[in-house]
């Protein structure tokens, strides 16, 4: 099967649910040669949201995919290739709620193993709540508001710098179901207008990606959403480790 290297689309609603955990926790689970980018000392983890549309790939570009939602659980990371430092993000796991994207995906350009959710979206005008349902469990309840300034206590001390961050971030790192190959998409954003979330009220488990992330040793940290991201995809050379890892196994 020939595998798919380019792709274009537009995230709606893009929301990032910022964790902050020590160092100590994410060199645990990450592989060489990824290593967490650190903000004041803090490795952080994510939970990213958000809606696809008009995703059209090198060979269907007239016939763009039905829009789709996705969750994605991530960490901030950097690695050397060549003479250079990349930053990206490293999939620990990829939910969508359409079967024809996990198609897509196993084609390489999206290479995550992903299984179908039902995702529910109630926007305001500056009030949104986010409910994921996965087999009858809800496992991730959000309510939040557009906030007028960048919420305090957070390891970021401004939105630009948190945009900053997450700007530099252009790929996303995957398993290929192997014990040491990673898969590597380019991630160009087209235009890039983030704002603060003020987050009212969050029900997740983190630790629901098995024990990796012990309650006591992760921390929420702040909220971010991107109203509208025109981008391209691109797949980029694959990665290999110097040792096996664990895969993270679903939960279904």
């Amino acid at each position: 099967m020939k595998r798919l290297t380019q792709a274009t689309g537009i995230l709606e609603d893009a929301v990032l649910l910022n964790f902050r955990t020590d160092i100590h926790v994410l060199n645990r689970i990450l592989p060489p040669p990824f290593v967490p980018r650190l903000v004041d000392g803090y490795g952080l983890v994510g939970i990213l949201m958000f809606k696809m549309r008009d995703l059209a790939c090198e060979k269907n570009l007239g016939l763009p995919s039905p829009p789709s939602d996705h969750v994605l659980y991530r960490v901030a990371v950097s690695w050397q290739h060549g003479m250079r430092t990349h930053h990206g993000m490293y999939l620990l796991r990829h939910e969508v709620n359409t079967r024809l994207n996990v198609r897509q995906r196993r084609k390489g350009l999206f290479p995550v193993a992903a299984s179908p959710i039902r995702w529910h979206k109630t926007p305001g005008s500056e009030m949104f709540g986010w409910t994921l349902n996965t087999h009858n469990q809800t496992r991730l309840k959000v309510r939040a508001r557009l906030a007028t300034a960048f919420p305090p206590g957070s390891v970021f001390d401004t939105l630009d710098q948190a945009s900053l961050f997450f700007q530099k971030e252009r790929a996303a790192i995957a398993p290929r179901f192997q014990q040491s190959i990673f898969a590597h998409t380019r991630f160009l954003p087209l235009n890039w207008k983030v704002k603060p979330l003020f987050i009212e009220a969050l029900h997740t488990d983190m630790d629901q990606l098995g024990s990796l992330f012990p309650k006591e040793q992760i921390y929420f940290d702040s909220g971010l959403i991107w109203p509208r991201i025109l981008c391209k995809w691109q797949k980029g050379h694959e990665i290999v480790s110097s040792r096996p890892f664990p895969i993270v196994q679903q939960v279904g």
